[in-house]
């Protein structure tokens, strides 16, 4: 998950193919085309393959029992990316009433490259725009190539937090992605006090 420490990844010089994306609920597999990209809520079956991708991923991975936990837990929710038939990718969130926290993403080390983070990321973000007004995510200090990829996707960092971690001495980098009509609706964007000066005197 992207809050942990990545493994290091040689980069793979061969151009991916493009990939067509499709999204449903529980269904397995609403598209049969070569390369389709398919997003879908996590079910039973998954876990081998998400436990998988985390320990190709991550120095500190989850294992079942602590995943099998994390989805039973109320307004916790959990989606894979499926290609071809293969489960290669997934993301991790809980719902707060003001917000959703990434709790965990990742893609399998031979299908990196293509797009398929980003892809889980849009998903993401268009239940946010209908449901809450921001996402919120922690990932540590030391993973640059996490934050990189999490700015490239719309989010900023909002501060450092200290010990944040359990299971190693990392801080953690605090990032948000705000809804655009929220920022506007709580008055995120900056006010031009002489412009307003202006219009108060030109109405006057």
């Amino acid at each position: 998950m992207w809050p942990k420490k990545p493994k290091k990844s040689s980069p793979d010089p061969q151009k991916k193919p493009d990939i067509s994306l499709t999204f449903s609920g529980f269904s397995e597999s609403p598209c049969e085309p070569v390369n389709c990209l398919h997003i879908r809520w996590i079910i039973t079956k998954d876990y081998d393959s998400i436990i998988a991708i985390e320990r190709e991923s991550f120095d500190y991975a989850w294992t079942r029992a602590e995943l099998t936990k994390f989805l039973k837990r109320h307004a916790h929710i959990g989606y894979v990316a499926v290609l071809n038939g293969e489960v290669v990718g997934y993301f991790l969130y809980e719902l707060h009433p003001s917000h959703f926290e990434l709790v965990g993403i990742a893609v399998h080390p031979q299908h990196r490259r293509a797009g398929i983070a980003t892809k889980m990321m849009v998903e993401l973000h268009k239940k946010m725009i209908s449901r809450r007004g921001c996402v919120k995510l922690l990932v540590r200090e030391t993973n640059v190539c996490g934050q990189q990829f999490f700015k490239s996707v719309g989010y900023m960092a909002t501060g450092l937090v200290k010990g944040a971690y359990d299971e190693c001495a990392d801080d953690g980098v605090a990032m948000v992605k705000r809804r655009v009509e929220k920022m506007v609706d709580e008055k995120w964007l900056p006010v031009n006090r002489v412009g307003k000066y202006f219009e108060d005197a030109s109405e006057q």
